[in-house]
């Protein structure tokens, strides 16, 4: 994860710790909430590289990527065999994505769809241009959760605000 997005020092400030004793700890605190929150959500938060497979052509004639809330993609290619059965690859283009309330999609157009055989492997590297501030307070909210309660409370508070806050974020969530 890039330390650009949410650093140990910025944990450190939300927690109020002013030591540097539990820094090696808050960092594993950082990494593990970003990668628990990835998959919960499918949202990335550092580039990710992706693979999709499609079996058959998308019935609107648009590929969607597997991940939510991506802002950001890069380095897209579709691997395919034509017709005389030769493998083919075509580099997409920045300019032919196409991005719709944090999804990304990539609109094929009539003679890619009736020249590619499938099943079709699409690989690009997804991932968010800045962190939305309330990612960034929930990050922050369950570093602080997980801080506070490493196990040794026989009560600890109930998840429901990380749940909460994850499922506004969640691939197919109803809202």
């Amino acid at each position: 994860m890039p330390a650009a997005l949410i650093s140990t020092a910025d944990a450190k400030t939300h927690l109020r710790v002013y030591h540097t004793q539990d820094d090696a700890y808050i960092s594993t605190l950082v990494t593990r909430v970003v990668a628990e929150w990835e998959e919960i959500t499918h949202y990335p938060l550092a580039p990710t590289d992706c693979v999709q497979v499609l079996d058959a052509a998308p019935s609107d004639g648009v590929i969607r990527h597997a991940w939510g809330g991506v802002d950001a993609t890069a380095g897209g290619q579709v691997e395919y065999t034509d017709a005389a059965g030769t493998p083919q690859l075509v580099v997409v283009a920045t300019d032919q994505y196409r991005t719709l309330q944090g999804w990304v999609e990539l609109p094929l157009t009539d003679a890619q769809l009736a020249a590619w055989l499938y099943p079709i492997t699409y690989t690009y590297t997804a991932g968010t241009i800045a962190l939305p501030s309330a990612i960034l307070t929930a990050l922050l909210i369950r570093i602080g959760y997980l801080y506070a309660y490493r196990g040794d409370d026989p009560s600890p508070p109930d998840e429901r605000a990380w749940l909460r806050l994850t499922a506004r974020y969640r691939v197919g969530a109803l809202l």
